[in-house]
């Protein structure tokens, strides 16, 4: 999973998604923020999270994914998660 992600629409990074290299069968996809809150899930791994909540952009910082998936190996559920640094970059405001 990407460690790291810029929703900034230009094209490069604008979305956390599951990569579509993963061997294993994904069944559901969750982002939390730091208060436990889920704000993103899916079951559709086209869909990505685009650093949104309810409409409103989220603040710049570390937020929790969590995929559920089938280990295609042992053929049983699973679950990873980890981190997702959300960055954002603000423009400079230059006072005369």
């Amino acid at each position: 999973m990407p460690n790291a992600f810029t929703p900034n629409a230009d094209g490069e990074n604008d979305v956390f998604r599951v990569p579509y290299s993963m061997a294993e069968e994904v069944t559901k996809f969750s982002v939390y923020n730091r208060w436990g809150e889920l704000i993103f899930s899916t079951t559709n791994l086209n869909e990505g999270w685009d650093g949104t909540f309810g409409g409103k952009p989220q603040s710049p910082g570390t937020y929790v994914w969590m995929i559920e998936y089938k280990d295609l190996l042992s053929n049983k559920s699973a679950t990873a998660k980890g981190t997702v640094i959300l960055i954002r970059y603000g423009r400079a405001i230059i006072r005369h």
